[in-house]
């Protein structure tokens, strides 16, 4: 394969697995509330191993890129039904400290995966493997641990095996969880739930822009990336290992979003009192946007601060400075967001992150494709006050929820009133 066709599938290989990231999302959040969380775990890790050996064995560029893709297809259960999983287990006030731990693992295995990928070298062919191996490792260690420690956690599953345990104790069939007392039959409501994310995609005003302003996140957060390599590798001539380690500067950010988070508590707390004053059993699932309120601002600022002061009269520490903001920024944003879907929709939590995350996967792999040659013909400071002005454009997105949240919800079929 020539240099440049090789290059080209160096940056169609990540854009590949993110499209099938966000088209499995839609098939592993409907499952996981039929099935239950577990087993889909179960079965999503097991195939995601096998397809990952797969590409580690492939011999062709084209079986390595298909493999890739299912590969994709099933890692989706690892953001869209933990997801699911902690709207299981905790209140929405609990939430409040659980999402934000639970949106930083992921966004900084973003970040940190920039390091081992820096590390393993340049060459396709043998880095292409070596991706494999890693991935292997990774998602074998995280099924042993579904297998040995992890219990169920969707209450109509529960209910249904606890229903099943007395029948078989008692001998007496009176004993039907709610789900079985339906006259639905399975194969409808396997096909309800496919068809579920369809319409929250169609239907739910909601989904609908949530899922427009992470796609415009992750758009600016992959192309924000790739800039980074850009940026140090082409402006002030690193090398791709130290830009690895210099990317974890976006990290730093991520760790002091965290410190906000008793700060969004006290202001939660605050509207529930308000909330139970005025006779309501809970409250509103606007309570969940108070990150993204105090974030926003910082992502179109720190893209003008990087685009305006990346080169190379200008010391990278201002560069690592905007790295840190944008860091803070952007995972304040997804914080409240996937929050939010999950507090509005509950049950439905998995099918309705489904939806969103085909739309903001879709659109990073679209955009990951794209974004070098972005940066090489308008170069650094257009590209990034493009991205800045867009990010400024959807500003408003989580102070117009807060205040007329509770009005769109009136037009949902499935969310909490």
């Amino acid at each position: 394969m020539s240099g440049g066709g090789r290059g080209e599938v160096a940056l169609t290989l990540p854009g590949i697995y993110l499209f099938g990231y966000g088209l499995g999302g839609m098939i592993t959040g409907p499952f996981s509330e039929v099935f239950g969380r577990n087993p889909i775990y179960i079965f999503s890790l097991t195939m995601l191993c096998l397809f990952e050996m797969g590409s580690g064995l492939s011999s062709t560029i084209g079986t390595h890129i298909a493999c890739r893709f299912v590969s994709g297809f099933f890692a989706s259960v690892t953001v869209v039904g933990s997801g699911g999983s902690l709207n299981d287990i905790w209140s929405p006030i609990q939430r409040v400290w659980a999402f934000p731990i639970y949106a930083s693992a992921t966004y900084i295995g973003t970040i940190v995966g920039i390091v081992p990928s820096s590390l393993i070298g340049t060459s396709l062919s043998w880095a292409r493997h070596w991706v494999s191996w890693i991935d292997i490792i990774l998602a074998a260690s995280l099924l042993v641990f579904v297998l040995l420690f992890q219990p169920e956690t969707y209450a109509p599953s529960l209910m249904r095996w606890k229903a099943r345990h007395l029948r078989r104790l008692t001998g007496d069939n009176r004993y039907r969880a709610p789900v079985e007392q339906t006259e639905v039959s399975f194969s409808s409501r396997l096909a309800h739930a496919l068809y579920r994310p369809v319409i929250f995609m169609i239907r739910e005003p909601i989904v609908g822009l949530v899922s427009l302003y992470l796609a415009l996140i992750f758009i600016v957060l992959y192309t924000f990336l790739a800039g980074y390599i850009y940026i140090f590798v082409k402006l002030y001539h690193l090398s791709p290992a130290l830009v690895g380690a210099l990317a974890q500067s976006t990290s730093v950010g991520v760790a002091i979003s965290w410190l906000t988070v008793p700060l969004a508590m006290k202001c939660v707390q605050r509207d529930v009192a308000l909330a139970s004053s005025r006779g309501h059993s809970r409250p509103p699932p606007e309570i969940s946007l108070y990150m993204a309120m105090f974030g926003a601002p910082a992502i179109p600022i720190s893209l003008f601060w990087l685009g305006w002061t990346a080169r190379p009269s200008i010391s990278p520490w201002s560069a690592l400075g905007a790295s840190a903001l944008f860091g803070y920024g952007s995972i304040c944003v997804i914080i409240s967001m996937l929050q939010y879907i999950a507090d509005t929709f509950e049950f439905y939590a998995a099918s309705a992150m489904g939806t969103v995350s085909l739309v903001r996967f879709a659109a990073a792999g679209g955009v990951v494709t794209v974004s070098f040659p972005f940066y090489e013909n308008l170069g650094v400071g257009d590209t990034l006050t493009i991205l800045a002005c867009l990010s400024f454009a959807m500003l408003p997105m989580p102070y117009i929820f807060y205040k007329f949240g509770h009005h769109i919800r009136r037009l949902s079929i499935y969310a909490v009133r």
